[in-house]
């Protein structure tokens, strides 16, 4: 007897919650995440000189990727 509603009385809840803001950052963040993701490896594999090997650019491409990752979330969290 915990649940008292539906699921589609939850979802219903659910959607009334939401503005329409919330609707338009979603797809800004899978958009621009992949673009920021994108972006950083390339950028990790075009600065590579002879010297380096994968096992030194793939920490260097994993941490530009977060980083990325982390920092378009914060910027479109803090927008709203």
């Amino acid at each position: 007897g915990v649940v008292e509603t539906s699921l589609f009385v939850f979802l219903d809840n659910m959607l009334r919650a939401m503005s329409i803001g919330d609707f338009a950052v979603f797809p800004a963040k899978l958009l621009l995440i992949g673009l920021v993701v994108a972006l950083s490896c390339c950028v990790t594999g075009l600065a590579a000189s002879e010297v380096d090997t994968p096992a030194s650019l793939l920490p260097r491409g994993f941490t530009r990727g977060v980083t990325g990752i982390l920092t378009v979330t914060l910027l479109l969290s803090a927008l709203l």
